[in-house]
C-alpha cells in the first residue's frame, strides 16, 4: 500500500476528494497530506444549486499527529459564486467551516479539556492558548446548538471570579435531584440585568415551572429573581454558609457587647474565648467540651435582668496560669482556633474551668 493510498484510508476521504501526495519533513517533525478535489460544479452551501466553481482557495489544517509528528492536511477549496448569496467557500467533511483544525483534532482536544487544565493541553498538544479557547468555545456552541430548552425546577445561582480583579461571570446551574449539576447560563457580571436575561430567555411557562432557586444574600440576584419568577419570596433558598456565617457574626457582636460590659466591672471571664463560641457543641474540642460539663453550674454566678449566662472562669490554678502567661501568648489562645484543638492544649487546659452554660 503507497502513502498516499494510506492516508486516503485513515482520513477516510471518499468522491470527490482523494489524497494526492504525501510529504515528510524530518527537520520539523511534520507531515504534509495534499488532499484534491476532483468536481468541476458544487453546490452552494446556502441554497444547494449547483454551479460551476469560481476558484479555489488554499487551506491548512492540523490533524492527528502521526508517530508523533505533526501531522497537516491541506487542500485547495472550491469557491462557488452563487447568484443568490455571494460567493462562498465549500464545506469539506473533515473540518468545521472555517475551522484550523480537523474535527477527529477538535475531539481529542475536548476530550482532554475535560480532565486538565488549559495549559496542559496546550503543552501537550503543541497549541496557543487562544487555540485551545476557541475549540472550547466551539464546542459550547455546538452544544447549546443540539440542547434542547426543557423547564428546570430546581436552580442554583452564584457569580466565580474571572481573571484578576474583581471580574466576575454570573452561573446558573440546573440542579436536578439524582443528575449531576449542568450549566444553564453564564453571563458577564453579576449585576442584576445579568440575571435578568436569563430569566427573559425563559418563556412564562417555565419560569412558573421552577420550584426552588438557591442562591447567596446577593440582593441583585434576589431582585432579578422576585421581579421574573412568579412567588419568587417563597422559592428562594438561601446557602447555609452564608446564614451560619451571618449567625457566627451575630454571637459575636454579642460576645464583644457582654465582654464589654463585664470589663468595666472589672471581670474578665470572657477573655480569650471568641472562637469558643464560634464551634457548634458537637465540633466543640474535647478537654473544653468536658471541661464545660465537669463545671457547669458549680461556679455560675447570678444573671443580672436582661442578660444571659455565657461563659464563667473560677479561679485557682487555670486563672492564675493564665494570669501569668504574657499578652501575646493570651493573644494567640485567644485568636487562633487551633489552640482549643485536643492535640495542642495549652498549659493548664485539662484543668480549664471554661464553663459554658
Amino acid at each position: 500500500m503507497h502513502d498516499h493510498e494510506l492516508y486516503q484510508q485513515i482520513l477516510g476521504l471518499t468522491a470527490p476528494w482523494k489524497v494526492q501526495a504525501v510529504r515528510l519533513e524530518l527537520a520539523p517533525r511534520r507531515i504534509e497530506v495534499q488532499v484534491q478535489c476532483t468536481e468541476s460544479t458544487w453546490a452552494c452551501p446556502q441554497c444547494q444549486c449547483r454551479m460551476h466553481i469560481q476558484d479555489w482557495d488554499q487551506r491548512r489544517w492540523r490533524h492527528l499527529d502521526s508517530c508523533e509528528f505533526q501531522t497537516l492536511i491541506v487542500a485547495k477549496v472550491p469557491r462557488v459564486r452563487c447568484p443568490e448569496h455571494g460567493t462562498l467557500t465549500v464545506q469539506v467533511p473533515w473540518a468545521e467551516p472555517y475551522g484550523r483544525f480537523t474535527k477527529r483534532f477538535e475531539r481529542l482536544a475536548i476530550d482532554l479539556l475535560q480532565e486538565c487544565s488549559i495549559r496542559a493541553v496546550c503543552e501537550g498538544l503543541r497549541i496557543s492558548w487562544d487555540e485551545a479557547d476557541g475549540i472550547k468555545q466551539r464546542a459550547v456552541a455546538r452544544g447549546l446548538l443540539r440542547k434542547q430548552t426543557q423547564p428546570v425546577r430546581r436552580l442554583g445561582v452564584d457569580e466565580k471570579s474571572a481573571g484578576r480583579g474583581q471580574n466576575y461571570v454570573t452561573v446558573v446551574a440546573n440542579l436536578e435531584p439524582g443528575r449531576s449539576a449542568t450549566v444553564e447560563y453564564v453571563g458577564d457580571g453579576r449585576t442584576q440585568e445579568t440575571l435578568e436575561a436569563y430569566w427573559q430567555g425563559r418563556s412564562p411557562e417555565h419560569r412558573a415551572a421552577v420550584e426552588a432557586v438557591a442562591m447567596d444574600l446577593w440582593a441583585p440576584y434576589f431582585q432579578a429573581t422576585v421581579q421574573h419568577v412568579p412567588e419568587a419570596a417563597r422559592k428562594i433558598v438561601h446557602d447555609p454558609y452564608h446564614l451560619s456565617q451571618m449567625l457566627g457574626r451575630a454571637v459575636d457582636r454579642v460576645r464583644r457587647a457582654e465582654h464589654r460590659a463585664l470589663s468595666a466591672a472589672g471581670d474578665e471571664r470572657l477573655a480569650g474565648t471568641k472562637y469558643v463560641w464560634l464551634y457548634g457543641w458537637e465540633n466543640l474540642p474535647r478537654p473544653t467540651r468536658s471541661a464545660s460539663i465537669s463545671c457547669a453550674g458549680r461556679n455560675s454566678r447570678p444573671v443580672a435582668p436582661g442578660r444571659s449566662r455565657k461563659c464563667s472562669a473560677t479561679s485557682g490554678p487555670a486563672r492564675a496560669s493564665r494570669k501569668g502567661r504574657s499578652s501575646s501568648t493570651r493573644g494567640t489562645v485567644g485568636r487562633s482556633a487551633r489552640a482549643w484543638a485536643p492535640s495542642r492544649r495549652w498549659p493548664g487546659a485539662s484543668r480549664s474551668t471554661w464553663t459554658i452554660s
